[in-house]
């Protein structure tokens, strides 16, 4: 997150505000709600670190651009537009993320380093009283740049007929649009087995 702030807010286009308690808050309706297993909540404004204080909900890792009473300041000005288009603390993270490869060995405590005070003019904060791993043996792929192992078929996968007409007949109507059909006309519909889509890249295993 990214804007202008100060000790315990954030702000959004000079028109709304979110609090750090109100950001925590949040956090542990998601945690409850089971809507993360790991968060890396970043933030570049003034008193940046104020906004993670709050923080009460498990595996959680807050980074601030700045401690409170210190400014988040600008990187480089565009003398087209005349105005500064970065923060040094986005800028540095960002330099450092652009060289991070999939199968790279990057760690988050690396990450933590990417702007010093003599680069950023603000002390960067970091918080990891709540996250369960050591930032040492954590990767930076496990929050940016990762991919997923997919595994890929080119075999036919056959439908039970029985199981779509159940499921059209019960108000599936959004998923199936044979759900106006008969039962016999549904089952015909689903004799046809499916595939993946031509755009996957499917191994040919002939």
């Amino acid at each position: 997150m990214t804007g202008h702030g100060g000790d315990g807010f954030l702000k959004f286009q000079d028109a709304e505000e979110i609090t750090n308690v109100e950001l925590a808050d949040a956090f542990e309706q998601m945690w409850q709600k089971r809507r993360y297993h790991e968060v890396l909540y970043i933030i570049d404004t003034c008193q940046a670190a104020s906004m993670c204080e709050k923080f009460y909900s498990p595996n959680l890792i807050g980074v601030g651009s700045s401690l409170v009473g210190e400014d988040s300041l600008s990187h480089h000005v565009d003398p087209a537009i005349g105005v500064y288009i970065i923060d040094r603390y986005t800028y540095h993270a960002l330099e450092f993320l652009e060289k991070v490869k999939p199968d790279s060995n990057k760690t988050l405590a690396q990450f933590f380093r990417v702007c010093p005070k003599h680069q950023c003019i603000s002390t960067v904060s970091v918080r990891t009283d709540l996250f369960q791993r050591d930032p040492k043996n954590v990767l930076v792929t496990d929050f940016f740049g990762s991919v997923r192992n997919v595994e890929l078929t080119a075999s036919l996968l056959d439908m039970d007929p029985r199981v779509a007409a159940d499921h059209c007949s019960n108000g599936g109507s959004r998923e199936c649009s044979v759900s106006k059909q008969s039962p016999d006309d549904i089952t015909d519909t689903f004799t046809e087995g499916f595939a993946f889509v031509n755009q996957f890249p499917v191994p040919d295993t002939r």
